[in-house]
């Protein structure tokens, strides 16, 4: 997906970062600070794969919401992928106040 798609899509759905999947796999996570690493004029050449983070934390389903809190704080990210067997399930996001 081009850079340019997925800037649109954050800015439609208020999502901040999205896992990136290959055939059904979780291969890396793109978020807004991604996106901001790169100057403008690049981003109309690059694909979702050039900016992700590739070293995705991840939780299994069953993993306490307090393990998910307190590894969003320490890392200071947005969303934790839940993970099985290689398949993406959903993700834990991190509410911020906009006050």
């Amino acid at each position: 997906m081009p850079v340019r798609d997925v800037i649109q899509d954050m800015y439609t759905t208020k999502h901040l970062g999205f896992p990136v999947v290959d055939r059904g796999v979780l291969v890396g996570m793109v978020t807004l600070a991604d996106v901001h690493r790169i100057p403008p004029l690049d981003r109309e050449a690059m694909q979702v794969r050039d900016i992700m983070t590739r070293e995705v934390i991840t939780l299994p389903p069953g993993a306490p919401v307090m393990d998910a809190l307190r590894i969003m704080s320490v890392r200071d990210i947005g969303r934790i992928p839940v993970v099985e067997s290689d398949q993406i399930w959903g993700s834990s996001p991190r509410r911020t106040s906009s006050r």
